[in-house]
């Protein structure tokens, strides 16, 4: 399993990526910078986990969805303001990986159509900066 160094270096090596792709004047795939900020997130999360009683998700959480299980967590353990940006990224990135809005018909079509460019880059610049800063916070206690 992943250490807390690792899942610090893949969460840091996510967020350069959606950073990257956020630079991108050109970018139409702001939907995929959804996701990656999201992954970046479930890593800093991760990294948290490794440094308390859970360790890792998969361990801790036999009888649950993993991601039910680390929201919970992130709200207990983190915070309200952490799990709401948590909450937001990672309803965000499910919306645009399983086009849900088409299926549920509340808003048909791709998924890059759910969210506006602006949206993607608030989320990296402002969801995934919040769950980062209440783990740094956390870790440097």
């Amino acid at each position: 399993m992943a250490d807390l160094l690792d899942h610090i270096k893949q969460a840091k090596h996510n967020q350069g990526f959606a950073e990257q792709l956020d630079r991108d004047q050109g970018l139409r795939h702001w939907d995929w910078l959804i996701t990656i900020a999201f992954y970046s997130a479930i890593h800093y999360v991760e990294a948290f986990f490794v440094t308390t009683f859970i360790g890792h998700t998969e361990k801790a959480c036999r009888n649950e969805n993993q991601h039910s299980f680390r929201q919970q967590t992130v709200r207990t353990l983190l915070g309200h303001n952490c799990w709401k940006s948590y909450r937001k990224l990672q309803d965000a990135s499910y919306y645009v990986r399983y086009l849900a809005h088409a299926i549920s018909k509340q808003k048909p079509g791709i998924a890059v159509t759910y969210y506006s460019r602006r949206d993607a880059s608030d989320m990296l610049k402002l969801e995934l900066k919040n769950i980062r800063e209440a783990v740094e916070a956390e870790l440097a206690k």
